[in-house]
């Protein structure tokens, strides 16, 4: 099963519920490929300011200062104005640990590749238990 560009919009009590679904329509075993916004695609939204030129070459590959908490909810995304339920599209970024955490309620986590979805989403390889 895939779920591209779902889960980058969703927040996390819908995502949970939606995790809850696929769960009970996917065969034991099966496997569910999730796209999300992790770091990567966060630093492309919304980056850090710059910082002195140490601290830039070593504070690479770190989580932008939105995900301090694991999720960020950028808040509404216009996209599907007049398609989907006011408020329920948003802009949604998440780090891996986050992710680890919270969907291995409904999943075994496989791995989370980061970029692995066009260079911008990380992939979630997902298994049911």
């Amino acid at each position: 099963m895939l779920a591209y560009s779902v889960f980058t919009h969703l927040e996390p009590e819908v995502q949970f519920a939606w995790l809850g679904e696929l769960r009970c329509v996917l065969a034991p075993r099966g496997l569910l490929l999730a796209s999300i916004h992790g770091p990567l695609a966060a630093s492309g939204s919304f980056p850090d300011p710059p910082r002195g030129r140490l601290s830039s070459l070593f504070g690479r590959g770190r989580a932008p200062s939105v995900l301090k908490d694991g999720f960020f909810d950028a808040g509404e995304d216009a996209a599907l104005a007049g398609i989907a339920p006011e408020g329920y599209y948003r802009g949604s970024f998440q780090t891996p640990e986050w992710t680890r955490r919270e969907w291995s309620r409904f999943f075994q986590i496989l791995e989370i590749r980061e970029g692995g979805m066009n260079s911008h989403q990380d992939l979630v390889v997902l298994e049911r238990r």
